[in-house]
């Protein structure tokens, strides 16, 4: 993400979250730490190979 400041990146987290609440959506954490690596946020998220088997 290069030419990306914190600015603008907390400048669009804030509008998401203001667009979600308008629509009132509620999203909840994954339990546990955030996620800081590519290897830590593929722990976190479900299979997705296991998951079209359900469907």
């Amino acid at each position: 993400m290069l030419g990306v400041t914190r600015t603008n990146l907390s400048n669009q987290f804030q509008d998401g979250h203001r667009l979600l609440d308008l629509h009132r959506v509620a999203v909840t954490p994954l339990p546990g730490s955030p996620a800081r690596t590519l290897e830590q946020l593929r722990i976190h998220l479900p299979d997705r190979d296991h998951q079209e088997d359900q469907i």
